[in-house]
C-alpha cells in the first residue's frame, strides 16, 4: 500500500485534498515495530505522530492511586488499522500523555510533528480537520479512562466492602464480650484492628463514591432542599468531635436563607468532611466557624479554623484524587479522597469549593484556612 493511500485510508487524513495527503507523505517514515516494542513512553517530549497502518498497539496509562504508592500501567486503548497514537506531538506541550506498545507484528507511518504543523498553519482548511480528529481522540482517550478507572473502583469496592463489614461485625461481638471475657490487651488490641477496618470501609466508600459521581448518578437525589438544615445537622455531627479534642464551634447559619435545589445527604457529606478536617488539624482551644450567607442568586458557606493552615506547595493538589497534605506533624492522613469527593459533588451542584491558607496572611501568621463553597439556586447537574 503506498503512503498516499495509507493516508487517505486513514480516520485523521482521509478527505483532505491530494496535494495535502503528497505533502504530508513526504514528511513521513515507514516503520515496522515487533510485538513487544514501545513506541512511545509517557512523560517524553512528543515530536512524531504515529499512524498504524496494519496491526494492533496498546495504549497504556500510568496510574498512581498513591502520592505515595507505585505507579502501575493500565491498558486504556487499542489502536488499529488507520488509527493515530501521538496526538500529542501536536499540542503544546508536546509530552506523550501516554506509553504505546505494540501487541502484534505493526507496520505504521512516522510523522514529523513539527513539520505537519507547519503544513497544516499553510493549509488552515485541511488543518482544522486534522485537529477537530486529535481533539476527538484525545476526548475519547481520556473519557475511556475515567469509565475503565471508575469501573474498577467501583468493582473493587463492591467486592472489598462485604467481607470487611463481616470482619468489624465479628470485632464488635468480641469487643461485647458476648462469646466470652477478653484481656485489657486483647481489647486494645481489637479496638485498634477495628479503627484499621472502619477507615478501610471509609476508604472503599469513597472509592464507591467516585465512581459514582464519575458516572453521573446522582441527578436522582437533586430536591429543593433548605441549606441551613444541612448545615445545622452537618454541625450536630461533628460538635462530639470539637468537644472531645476541646476546639470551639462557632456557628451563624441565619434562618432565611431560602432553598436550594440540591442532593441534602451529598452536601451533608461535604460539610461533614471539611468541618471534621477543620477539627482535626485545629489544635486545643483552637476555633472552628461556619458561616451561611444567602446572596441571592446563589448560597455561600464559609469554613475557617485556626489550625496548621495548608503549605503553599499542597494549595495546588489539595483537591486531588489521594492527595493527603505534607503539612500534618503525624496526625492522622486519613484517605486522601474525602476533599476530592467533595469537589465532585459541589460541581454536580453547579456550585464551586476552593481553600485560602493560611487565614490571615496580612497578619504573617502561616495558620489557619479557609474553605469557601457557593451554591447556585438551581443546577443543571445529570
Amino acid at each position: 500500500m503506498s503512503v498516499v493511500r495509507a493516508l487517505r485510508e486513514s480516520e485523521a487524513f482521509e478527505g483532505l485534498p491530494h496535494e495535502v495527503l503528497q505533502a504530508i507523505a513526504a514528511i513521513s517514515s515507514e516503520r515496522t515495530y515487533e510485538p513487544g516494542d514501545v513506541l512511545t513512553n509517557e512523560g517524553e517530549p512528543a515530536n512524531i505522530l504515529i499512524l498504524v497502518v496494519e496491526g494492533k498497539v496498546a495504549v497504556e496509562k500510568r496510574i498512581v492511586l498513591s502520592h505515595r504508592g507505585p505507579a502501575r500501567r493500565a491498558t486504556v486503548d487499542v489502536v488499529t488499522d488507520g488509527q493515530l497514537v501521538g496526538w500529542s506531538a501536536m499540542v503544546p506541550p508536546r509530552e506523550r500523555t501516554a506509553t504505546t506498545i505494540c501487541v502484534v507484528r505493526t507496520r505504521a507511518l512516522a510523522i514529523d510533528g513539527d513539520e505537519l504543523f507547519r503544513l497544516l498553519e499553510e493549509q488552515p482548511r485541511a488543518g482544522f480537520r486534522v485537529m477537530v480528529h486529535l481533539a476527538s481522540v484525545a476526548s475519547s482517550r481520556l473519557r475511556e479512562t475515567t469509565h475503565r478507572l471508575s469501573y474498577l473502583l467501583s468493582i473493587a469496592s463492591h467486592d472489598l466492602k462485604a467481607p470487611l463489614a463481616a470482619v468489624e461485625s465479628y470485632q464488635q461481638v468480641l469487643l461485647g464480650e458476648f462469646v466470652g471475657p477478653i484481656t485489657d490487651k486483647q481489647r486494645q488490641l481489637l479496638l485498634r484492628c477495628s479503627e484499621r477496618t472502619k477507615d478501610a470501609l471509609e476508604l472503599i466508600s469513597d472509592f464507591l463514591d467516585v465512581s459514582r459521581l464519575e458516572a453521573g448518578q446522582m441527578h436522582g437525589e437533586l430536591e429543593i432542599i433548605s441549606l441551613a438544615n444541612v448545615a445545622r445537622r452537618s454541625v450536630e455531627i461533628v460538635q462530639p468531635k470539637a468537644d472531645e479534642k476541646g476546639v470551639h464551634l462557632n456557628v451563624n447559619i441565619p434562618q432565611d436563607v431560602a432553598g436550594i435545589q440540591g442532593a441534602a445527604l451529598r452536601l451533608q457529606q461535604v460539610l461533614v468532611n471539611v468541618l471534621s478536617n477543620a477539627v482535626r488539624y485545629t489544635p486545643v482551644g483552637g476555633q472552628v466557624g461556619l458561616v451561611v450567607e444567602d446572596r441571592g442568586d446563589h448560597v455561600r458557606i464559609e469554613i475557617a479554623d485556626t489550625g496548621i493552615g495548608i503549605q503553599p506547595e499542597d494549595l495546588p493538589r489539595i483537591f486531588d484524587d489521594f492527595y493527603r497534605g505534607t503539612n500534618t506533624d503525624g496526625q492522622d492522613l486519613g484517605t486522601g479522597l474525602g476533599l476530592a469527593v467533595a469537589r465532585r459533588i459541589i460541581a454536580a451542584h453547579g456550585g464551586r469549593i476552593w481553600v485560602e491558607s493560611p487565614l490571615c496572611p496580612e497578619a504573617e501568621i502561616n495558620k489557619g484556612s479557609r474553605f469557601v463553597i457557593t451554591l447556585p439556586r438551581h443546577t443543571s447537574a445529570t
